[in-house]
Order: C-alpha cells, then sequence, then structure tokens
C-alpha cells in the first residue's frame, strides 16, 4: 500500500471514529430515556441527527473500503465487524425511539403484586416483532420532568377509554411518589374522585413560570469547564440545547437572546477555547449564539479527531462509555412546595459530585495553592461559586479566624510566607502569597571552571495552523516560570496570537516585557499520537543561543548507548524553536532515571523519550548559556510611556539631497 493511500485511510477512519462515538453517545442516551423521563427531551433533540451520523458514517465507510480493497494485509472482515455493530446500535436507537414515541399501544397489563406498570400491544394485533414491554413512567415532583410524564401518561392511561376511572387512579397512584404522591393520597381513591385528584396533580405542576425557572437555573447551574474535553464539552452544550428547547416551547423569544446566550455560554468555558473562538470570530459585532454553538460542535470533532485520528486501537471504539453528568436534586418535601430547586454540585477541581470545599485535593493543598486555584479559575473568594465573583457575593458568611471577607480556607497567618509583598484586599485574602517579582528563575548552560552543563533538548510535533504536525526542537527547563517559542517558529507553524502583558525579568532583576504576543500550542512526542498536550508559549525574537555550544564527545557514555533519546542529536550544536517551563515539566516527567559515570550526563525518562542533564567534561570554552523568567510587575505609566513610544512617528532627518527633494515634493503635494 503507498504512503498516500495509509495517510488517507487514517484520514477517513479518523472521520468515522466521531461518527462512532457519536452513535454510541446517542445509544447510551436511548437507553437511559427507557427508565428516566427527564432524559426524553434530550433524546429527542439529539435523535433528529441519526440519520445525518448514518450518512457521514456510510461516506467514510465506503471511502475506506474502495482504498483497501486491492490491499492484502488488511483484513476486510474487520472492517466489516465495525459497520455491523454500527448498524446494530443504529437500529437500537431506532427501535427505543419508536417504542417510547410512535408506537400505538392499547390496554395495560395490570399487576397487583407490584407498584410498576407495564403495557403491551393487543394479543388481537398480528405483530412480527415481540416489542419489549414499556415500564409506566414515574413522577417524583421534579417539575422538569412533568411535561414530559404527563404526555405519556394521557397517552397510555388517562386518555384510554379501555381502562375504568379506578383502574386509571390506581395507574396515577402508582406513577407517582414523594410530595406529588402526598397530593393525590389526599383525595379518596374512588371512581368519582379520579378527575379531582388528576386535575389537582395537573394544576400544581404545570405552572409554566415554575417550569421556566427550572430549565434556566439548570443553565445558570451548569458547571465551567476547565480544560479542553470533548465530553464535558457536549454535557455543556445539551445542558443548554435541552433547556432552551424547553422554553421555547413555552412560547419564550430565546431566538432574541443571542447576547445573554453567548455571554452565559463562553463564561462556562475554559480559557484555550474561548481565545481559538475570539480569534476565529475576529470581529467586533456580538456573535449570534448559534454561531458559537457551530463552533464548538466543530471543536468537539477536532478534539475526538485529535485523540481517536491515528490510535492503533480503533476496533475497541465500541467500548466507551459515556458518564451521566453528576447531578444533586435537592427537593423539598413539603406537600405545598411549588418549586424545586435544582443544584449541581459539580467540583471545580476534579469534577466530582461535590462542592470545591469538601474537595480533598483542594482541602491538601498549602493555603497559597488553594487561593492560586480560585483566582485561576475564576471563582467567588467567598464562597468558591464559579458564576458570580467576590464583589458579587450576597453570601453574608466571613473567614472563621480574620473576619476578613474570604472563605476560611482561603486564610493563612502573616508569618506564613516571608516574601509576602502583596497586601490585603477586597479581592485578596489576608497575608497572601508573595509577589513574583522578587523571583528570579533561570537555567545555565556552561558552569566557568567547572565543565560544560549539558541542557536538556528534545524532538517533539505541534499542530501548525493548517492541521499538519511539524518537528521543532524544544529546550526542557524547570527553571522558568512560563514557556516560550521564537518568533521565527510560531510564523513558521502558521499559529493564531493574542495580545499578552507580560515582562520577563532577568539577571540582576533586568527587564523587558514581551512584545510579540502568545500562543496556544498543541505538541506532542515525535512520531507518536498520545499523549498530546496544551501549552499556552509567549513569542520572542530569540531563546537563546544554540545548543550545546560546541560539539560535544560522547564515546564512552555506553550507558545511553540502548536508550531512546529525546533528542537523538543532541551533542551537536542547533538552535532553539521552543522551551518548555515549569508549567508543563511535572507532565513530562516518567519515573525512571539512569545514571553513568563521574562527568557524564544523567539520562531521565519522559514522554519525549530520554533527555540528558548534568555537568559533563570540562571545556575550555567559557560561555554561559543563561534564562531568567520571572513575571514581574510592571509599572502603569512606564507601560504607557512605552505604548505610546511605540506609536509616535520618529522624526527622522533626510540623509541624502533625494531623500530631501522626495520629501519635500511629499509635503508641498500633500500638507
Amino acid at each position: 500500500m503507498s504512503t498516500t493511500n495509509a495517510d488517507k485511510i487514517k484520514r477517513y477512519k479518523a472521520y468515522r471514529t466521531t461518527q462512532i462515538n457519536k452513535i454510541q453517545e446517542l445509544n447510551a442516551v436511548a437507553e437511559k430515556a427507557l427508565v428516566d423521563i427527564k432524559v426524553h427531551t434530550l433524546f429527542k433533540l439529539r435523535y433528529s441527527e441519526i440519520d445525518v451520523i448514518k450518512e457521514e458514517f456510510a461516506k467514510q465507510h465506503i471511502s475506506i473500503l474502495s482504498l483497501i480493497a486491492t490491499a492484502e494485509e488488511i483484513n476486510q472482515d474487520e472492517e466489516e465487524n465495525i459497520r455491523e455493530q454500527f448498524e446494530h446500535k443504529f437500529y437500537s436507537i431506532k427501535t427505543i425511539y419508536t417504542d417510547l414515541f410512535e408506537s400505538s399501544l392499547n390496554r395495560p397489563t395490570t399487576s397487583s403484586s407490584s407498584a410498576s406498570t407495564h403495557f403491551r400491544p393487543s394479543e388481537n394485533e398480528n405483530s412480527r416483532v415481540q416489542l419489549p414491554k414499556i415500564q409506566l413512567l414515574k413522577f417524583d415532583g421534579d417539575i422538569k420532568g412533568f411535561p414530559t410524564f404527563i404526555d405519556m401518561f394521557n397517552a397510555l392511561v388517562h386518555a384510554n377509554n379501555a381502562l375504568s376511572k379506578i383502574e386509571k387512579f390506581n395507574y396515577l397512584i402508582s406513577a407517582l411518589s414523594g410530595p406529588p404522591l402526598s397530593l393525590v393520597k389526599c383525595v379518596p381513591m374512588t371512581t368519582n374522585n379520579y378527575d379531582t385528584a388528576y386535575r389537582s396533580l395537573v394544576d400544581r405542576y404545570s405552572n409554566p413560570r415554575l417550569l421556566a425557572v427550572a430549565f434556566w437555573t439548570e443553565i445558570e447551574n451548569s458547571c465551567k469547564l476547565n480544560s479542553e474535553n470533548s465530553q464535558s464539552l457536549r454535557q455543556l452544550l445539551d445542558t443548554f440545547s435541552e433547556n432552551l428547547a424547553a422554553l421555547k416551547t413555552l412560547k419564550f423569544p430565546i431566538e432574541q437572546w443571542d447576547f445573554i446566550l453567548v455571554h452565559m455560554l463562553l463564561k462556562r468555558l475554559d480559557s484555550a477555547t474561548v481565545t481559538r473562538f475570539e480569534m476565529n470570530h475576529g470581529s467586533l459585532e456580538v456573535p449570534t449564539y448559534s454561531a458559537l454553538v457551530s463552533f464548538l460542535e466543530k471543536h468537539c470533532i477536532a478534539l475526538d479527531t485529535l485523540t481517536f485520528g491515528s490510535s492503533a486501537n480503533q476496533d475497541n471504539t465500541f467500548k466507551t462509555k459515556v458518564t451521566p453528568k453528576p447531578k444533586i436534586t435537592n427537593r423539598n418535601s413539603s406537600h405545598s412546595s411549588l418549586f424545586v430547586k435544582t443544584y449541581n454540585a459539580c467540583c471545580a477541581l476534579c469534577k466530582g459530585n461535590h462542592p470545591l470545599y469538601k474537595c480533598n485535593n483542594f482541602t491538601m493543598k498549602t493555603p497559597t495553592q488553594r487561593y492560586e486555584f480560585v483566582k485561576n479559575s475564576r471563582l467567588c473568594l467567598n464562597c468558591l461559586s464559579d458564576v458570580h465573583v467576590i464583589k458579587n457575593c450576597n453570601s453574608k458568611s466571613v473567614c472563621r479566624k480574620c473576619t476578613q471577607r474570604h472563605h476560611t480556607l482561603l486564610h493563612f497567618d502573616q508569618n506564613y510566607s516571608s516574601h509576602t509583598s502583596v497586601e490585603p484586599t477586597a479581592d485578596t485574602p489576608q497575608a497572601v502569597v508573595a509577589s513574583t517579582s522578587n523571583t528570579v528563575n533561570s537555567f545555565t548552560g556552561l558552569s566557568p571552571r567547572k565543565g560544560t552543563v549539558l541542557l536538556s533538548t528534545a524532538l517533539v510535533e505541534i499542530l501548525d495552523g493548517f492541521g499538519n504536525h511539524q518537528t521543532v526542537r524544544a529546550l526542557i527547563d524547570s527553571g522558568s516560570q512560563v514557556s516560550f517559542i521564537t518568533q521565527k517558529c510560531a510564523n513558521r507553524l502558521n499559529l493564531s496570537r493574542y495580545n499578552l502583558s507580560l515582562s520577563i525579568q532577568g539577571l540582576g532583576k533586568s527587564q523587558t516585557a514581551t512584545r510579540w504576543g502568545a500562543a496556544s500550542v498543541v505538541l506532542r512526542p515525535l512520531k507518536q499520537h498520545t499523549p498530546s498536550l496544551t501549552v499556552e508559549v509567549a513569542i520572542l525574537p530569540k531563546i537563546c543561543s544554540d545548543l550545546p555550544t560546541f560539539h560535544l564527545t560522547t564515546k564512552s557514555w555506553t550507558h545511553i548507548e540502548r536508550l531512546q533519546l529525546a533528542d537523538p542529536n543532541f551533542y551537536s550544536p542547533g538552535a532553539i524553536d521552543l522551551l518548555l517551563g515549569a508549567d508543563v515539566f511535572p507532565h513530562l516527567l516518567l519515573d525512571e532515571k539512569v545514571t553513568g559515570m563521574i562527568n557524564e550526563p544523567v539520562a531521565l525518562k519522559t514522554i519525549f523519550g530520554y533527555i540528558l542533564v548534568g555537568k559533563v567534561q570540562p571545556a575550555d570554552e567559557q560561555v554561559v548559556q543563561s534564562l531568567f523568567c520571572s513575571t514581574a510587575n510592571i509599572s502603569l505609566d512606564r507601560t504607557l510611556k512605552q505604548f505610546w513610544e511605540l506609536e509616535n512617528i520618529p522624526d527622522v532627518e533626510a540623509n541624502s539631497p533625494d531623500d530631501a527633494a522626495c520629501e519635500k515634493i511629499f509635503v508641498d503635494s500633500f500638507l
């Protein structure tokens, strides 16, 4: 098989895998809809895409078969098995939808020993398919699920003339629990009282205003995303779509809410996704909600493609399971309660089903680390909520240790840090972290008088602006607070940039401000598809000179002979395109180290392969490679002055008679 055909097959398989994932997710929703009435609206909305999914799957599957038809090394039976599994899921979903919403069902069968109710077609019908029994859905008082419940109950029981009223009353009671059951049981169970019980239930829970509040609250309580994840992003989109569809059914003009919906949805996205959308939108006009949703749907497909595109385990894609989004519903058990409040206790740190202050991962952090996480996640410093900031917080709670307006978990004593230089404010807990302007972070290449210090380099692949992966040479430095990329490399990769206010502090506390912006890059090991990391990088004209500074002799380094090195040409001077700092360094290391003799580097295992670092044989050249990367506070006056200096047109005198003549013609003609 040619290389071109192999690449095409990988691409078609990636597209086909996306459709397989979609049909799996839809199948999970369908199976849940069989037992949970609250999922019916979501199932109906997502079911509308099933024919498009099948059409796209068939298109990609045919393309794959056409390319492998003459390839002997490809097992066509495996491809046929994938098609059969897909169609099995497809028709299972179709069957469930028909059973729930399109079947014509007749008289129910009664069961005196069970509270559940089942329905089956008439025995006189000549059905060629034995359909599964449908269980009558239960209603527990969640007002959002009442429209679906009452529609199904009306179709199967209330409008069924073959049932007597006392039978209908029995089925009504068997389908209720909690406050609704208490409401109906207050009415004596007689034939004449069925209509009274039915009407009281409908009057209480068919309140359009309360329904609207419940649907809108579900949107407001949706969790904020802290990382790029297609499954979490789709769950967020489903929450918005499901509840907005319900509001539209209630005759609300959701088409006129673009500004509000776009603002609410953007607040719940991770910073990298928001950045990509703003770069893609690139307009001063307010984006429409449909445009944002369309962008996010495509972004989900891109994330799936990056994750599953060329995986060697594509045959196991049908084993993926969809995890239902965590939800806690607090219900008032009072019989007179008309409103059921829904609250999503979604942890901003671990995404668990609990509030942040109960998260073990959060409470195990130091006060400084907790504060940094809360600030970076844009949570309220007082109540740790993700829907408002502290200035909009209505909570009356204060710190139990100092009575200041911040959460007790964010408090620490004044003597906690000897480098404290930030005064407490409404947005800053008492005695919060040291100013980073006093911190100097560096990497050093050569230690004078004592020999050469080898710095760790690696070859990595970065996704460029055209969707291709390009190889760059990276320096791995745990002493830098930020990661960098050269301007030349950023231009070569055609990266989308955004503005960044950053000061780089170097040796002797010298400072310089970046004027070249920043970018978000997706990188992975060389010639591998996983793992994939997203890194925010600042753009500099040049990171450092070539590394190493001279050619190294490595013949005696026998301990690295059989290792898979991250940079096979580490010994030869070469340009550095990328610097990976401490923000990503902990995610690179693996648990393995290989040491050699004295004056031989140590090999550390990383996701890119083995990197070499440490002092090696002495050298005559005394060249020091250093980079000090520390964010610092910049004077606003100084920054503004530099801005205007950059914007001013320089006053330059003409250097030759010809220049003077040209300038005179311009002045006489246009000024």
